[in-house]
């Protein structure tokens, strides 16, 4: 169905404190959209993992429980404006 959009509308919370949100499709592409100051949970088995804050913050659930990537499957590239914490290899780039 390229080309076409299909626009599927969810309710995340229930009774009064109800948050719209909505899942569209368009072109290959999935879009998750939600309302100002409101997080996106991801969570498996009911219970969350990490969040996208009413900050736009990616955080996990718990500080240092969570890591991005294992031993075997790497991120090729990571790039950032500030880097806190240890290193075992970096390479400063300039702009």
């Amino acid at each position: 169905m390229t080309g076409a959009l299909t626009v599927r509308n969810i309710t995340i919370g229930g009774g009064t404190g109800s948050v719209a949100g909505r899942l569209i499709e368009s072109n290959d592409t999935l879009y998750i959209n939600r309302k100002a100051n409101t997080s996106l949970i991801f969570e498996q088995g009911g219970t969350e993992h990490a969040r996208f804050d009413v900050n736009n913050n990616f955080v996990p659930k718990s500080g240092a429980t969570a890591t991005i990537g294992t031993a075997s499957l790497l991120w090729p590239a990571v790039y950032a404006t500030t880097f806190h914490g240890n290193a075992t290899s970096a390479t400063k780039v300039n702009n």
